[in-house]
């Protein structure tokens, strides 16, 4: 069913704040490297995608699908790959970060969960590319 998904630098632009988002897949480099995620990931049946909105919905942890990065373009041309904005401010002191960190990060820095990465997007780098995009057109 066709639906609109908004990217992580426009949420960050909307909540005027940094934001986290979560992947279950290797990386966007995979597509660009002429690897079709899509012929190999299905994030319908990502069974650690399922467990993490699980965990997500147990803990009150607002969520919501979403793309990576927005491209100078506008244009989406790679599939939707099961991309989570996670509804919590990139802030140590916040509980439900520190519930966030503890679930998904080692203390060195790895994920706890394979399959899992989670990202930061700084509102400034959402800005510049915001910036970016205004000027390509």
């Amino acid at each position: 069913m066709p639906r609109i998904l908004k990217n992580i630098d426009q949420i960050a632009l909307e909540k005027q704040r940094d934001v986290l988002y979560v992947l279950f897949h290797s990386s966007y480099n995979d597509i660009f490297n002429n690897e079709d995620l899509t012929l190999k990931f299905h994030y319908e049946t990502c069974i650690a995608r399922q467990q993490l909105i699980e965990w997500l919905e147990k803990h009150e942890i607002d969520f919501s699908e979403c793309f990576g990065w927005s491209s100078r373009s506008g244009i989406m041309s790679m599939p939707y790959l099961g991309e989570i904005y996670l509804d919590v401010p990139f802030d140590e002191a916040n509980p439900k970060y520190q519930l966030l960190y503890n679930h998904l990060e080692n203390f060195d820095g790895s994920m706890k969960i394979q399959g899992v990465t989670w990202y930061y997007c700084p509102l400034s780098e959402a800005l510049e590319n915001h910036a970016q995009n205004l000027n390509d057109d």
